[in-house]
């Protein structure tokens, strides 16, 4: 027995219901990656935030003590001006720690590039 044949119209229509389904996927799958690199984000600034919190808190009390501290041998401007180089100095080593942290993240959905890529060649074909 021969399959029955198709009409082209519904060989057509099938084959865009199937291309609608690929773009919903898709879509779909563009979306979870999305919500992936934001929640990856998400941590990473938490992180960044309650770290500087907590060191500010910390900075602010070594701060006072070292000034006292140097102040004992140096003037007060030359204790404050120490103090404040080297606080200066250790927050742009954090700051720029967090910003290699966050170039790390990619939000671009590779996957979903991948695959689109894939789909083009399908369709091409």
């Amino acid at each position: 027995m021969s399959a029955p044949e198709r009409s082209v119209g519904s060989i057509l229509q099938g084959i865009l219901d199937n291309l609608q389904e690929l773009v919903r996927s898709e879509v779909a799958l563009a979306k979870r990656e999305v919500a992936e690199d934001i929640q990856r984000g998400k941590g990473a600034i938490a992180m960044l935030v309650a770290g500087a919190t907590v060191v500010l808190i910390g900075v602010h009390f070594l701060l006072w003590t070292t000034v006292y501290a140097l102040a004992l041998r140096l003037p007060i401007w030359a204790a404050t001006g120490i103090v404040g180089a080297l606080f200066v100095l250790v927050g742009g080593l954090a700051v720029s720690s967090a910003l290699k942290r966050w170039q790390v993240i990619s939000f671009t959905p590779e996957r979903t590039v991948a695959t689109l890529k894939e789909n083009i060649e399908w369709v091409k074909q």
